[in-house]
């Protein structure tokens, strides 16, 4: 009889957790079964269904810091309900694996930074005896109720020697994503960035000593998964979606592109960095089949961006990139963060408005500053008086409101209408000279309407621009109605206040 494993997320948010996948992959390679169970949009009844129907040994949870109270709710009742063993692994463990002291009445074990070393291993003694204790990466209970706190495992070296992800996993848990041909994958891992509002430093400084911290796999590799997944589930739009894909020789790319281009030929998408491309690379990705590039603006205050965000691009390289990138024919996506702990946060983000305005990008993303728990703009965030962790209201996601305080709290409703609906005015730019009146109604609810809307239709129909056959469009109607119904209650009784 088969070993059962079932993953559980908060959230899909209806597109693929790779990680997620790839350990499913490692698992069933070991002869185990795994299943998938989505939190969000389903009761405890639900939940106990599916637990009591697929009857497996281990609860395995992914979780992000944003989503750690509502899994740990969950991980409390399968405790008591079920008595199975628990285990969390993600970026939360990873970054804050303390917190297992207060909790490991309900977790057996953690697992800290990358787990694809460590999870195998402990699945393998999870079969025999159970003893941990060699096992590096994770955090456990000895017999005597005591934590035993292993050091870091290694960093994968060879990305080439993984599994193909499980993506079969992420339809048993969403069968709305059967009706998916957009796909994602990973060339690389790391990246030596510091901007100090992401997670990306923090792990470069824990994991220094397990080995290379950037690491790409090569060509042939990626592209077998890509023509694998193409033929297996139907593709017709991949989402590389590495921090920095460019962040590589010419070489390598131009090896990627001609594999690319022959054997899977389907529009894709990919991030970069202004200051990792340039127009060879450009011309490259181009005739790979690149449909659209994202890039990070943040902030448009230059000196902000530079000595808050330590992020040294300067507004001429980053319209530069944007003007290279429409004289061949790619359109592109930036990505922006409002209400960020500044004195004059909605001047400041009238100035990266108008940035973007002004680069012209085909689609304009903005989220809301996200205080993550030991990052250095959170601590700075802290020391300022924009913050206090004891007291915040903490959002679940990064695009509903912002847990940074500010002494004039009809700014920072401004700032949060502003938000809702940054990318349309960016495309709609005569919207520009109204905005000042628009963010002053007290409307927020209306205008998370639209930021829906525009986000999530927008995107699919507009930048991906490929015919959808019925069933995607179902696909996208129904995973739009999921994402209204989760991210915002309309007060149709309660007014806005703070006007």
């Amino acid at each position: 009889m088969k070993k059962k494993i079932l993953f559980v997320v908060k959230s899909l948010y209806t597109v693929e957790r790779y990680g997620v996948m790839l350990l499913s992959a490692l698992a069933k390679g070991m002869g185990w079964e795994s299943d998938l169970l989505i939190l969000e949009g389903k009761k405890w009844e639900k939940w106990r269904e599916k637990i009591e129907k697929f009857s497996p040994e281990i609860i395995a949870c992914s979780v992000m810091t944003t989503e750690f109270d509502s899994v740990m709710e969950f991980i409390k009742r399968v405790k008591e309900k079920f008595g199975l063993f628990t285990i969390m692994g993600g970026p939360h463990p990873t970054f804050f694996p303390e917190f297992f002291e207060k909790f490991k009445d309900f977790l057996d074990v953690i697992f800290v930074g990358e787990s694809e070393i460590s999870f195998p291993e402990f699945l393998k003694e999870y079969e025999n005896e159970k003893n941990f204790k060699s096992i590096n990466g994770i955090w456990f209970k000895d017999e005597s109720g005591k934590i035993i706190k292993n050091p870091p495992a290694p960093l994968v070296e060879d990305l080439d020697s993984l599994p193909f992800a499980d993506r079969e996993l992420m339809v048993k848990g969403d069968p709305l994503l059967k009706n998916s041909s957009f796909h994602f994958f990973f060339a690389s891992r790391g990246c030596p960035n510091k901007c100090t509002y992401c997670f990306n430093h923090k792990f470069n400084q824990l994991f220094k000593n397990c080995g290379n911290l950037y690491r790409r796999r090569s060509p042939e590799n990626l592209i077998s998964e890509m023509k694998y997944v193409r033929e297996k589930f139907g593709m017709n739009f991949a989402y590389i979606d590495d921090d920095i894909f460019t962040m590589c020789s010419n070489k390598w790319l131009e090896e990627f592109s001609s594999l690319y281009k022959n054997e899977v030929g389907v529009p894709f998408i990919c991030n970069t960095h202004v200051n990792f491309i340039d127009e060879e690379k450009i011309k490259i990705l181009k005739d790979a089949g690149c449909k659209v590039v994202c890039f990070g603006i943040e902030c448009g205050d230059e000196k902000i961006r530079r000595e808050i965000l330590k992020r040294n691009i300067t507004d001429s390289k980053i319209l530069e990139t944007g003007k290279l990138l429409r004289k061949y024919g790619i359109k592109f996506i930036t990505q922006n963060i409002l209400l960020l702990p500044t004195n004059e946060p909605l001047r400041t983000d009238f100035k990266t408005l108008d940035l973007n305005i002004k680069c012209k990008p085909d689609f304009a993303i903005s989220q809301l500053f996200y205080p993550l728990p030991k990052t250095e703009l959170t601590e700075y965030a802290i020391k300022n008086g924009f913050f206090d962790p004891k007291t915040a209201k903490m959002p679940e996601r990064t695009n509903s409101f912002s847990a940074l305080q500010f002494p004039n709290k009809r700014e920072k409703k401004k700032s949060e209408r502003l938000h809702k609906l940054f990318g349309v005015s960016v495309n709609f730019p005569f919207l520009r000279p109204f905005l000042p009146f628009l963010i002053s109604l007290p409307l927020g609810w209306f205008y998370s309407v639209i930021y829906i809307l525009y986000f999530g239709i927008y995107f699919k129909f507009k930048i991906e621009g490929e015919k959808k056959g019925f069933k995607e469009i179902v696909f996208y109607l129904k995973s739009f109605v999921n994402s209204l119904s989760t991210f915002i209650k309309i007060p149709f009784k309660k007014k806005e206040t703070n006007t």
